[in-house]
């Protein structure tokens, strides 16, 4: 009963302090939403002591916009585009190796009687 109380308990203390102490959002998420403002002085706030002109915000808030440009790039149909297994030689050689092992895995020794049997 001991360790489930203590747990309780620090689970209970971390979410009351980052409720009650008002965790700022994480710039990173804010500007993926297109708040830059906020995010701006948020990173000014933590790193630069509120200088909003700091180099060093200017450094963050570039690699944060590339990098939510990135996330934006990427897309669910360059995600799933199969045509690279098949594009060059070596892909469809390692494509072809890929199905011959998983094939010969699973139709070999005790795998084969279960499978023709169910």
């Amino acid at each position: 009963m001991l360790p489930t109380t203590t747990h309780l308990t620090t689970a209970t203390w971390t979410g009351d302090s980052l409720f009650w102490l008002q965790t700022p959002e994480s710039p990173g998420w804010l500007v993926s939403n297109d708040r830059h403002d906020e995010a701006k002085a948020i990173v000014a706030n933590c790193h630069a002591n509120g200088d909003h002109d700091h180099p060093l915000v200017a450094l963050q808030m570039r690699e944060m916009l590339a990098t939510v440009d990135r996330e934006h790039q990427t897309s669910w149909k360059g995600l799933f585009d199969l045509r690279v297994l098949v594009v060059s030689r070596s892909s469809r050689y390692r494509l072809m190796l890929n199905i011959a092992f998983s094939w010969f895995g699973r139709f070999s020794g005790n795998n084969l009687l279960p499978t023709h049997h169910a």
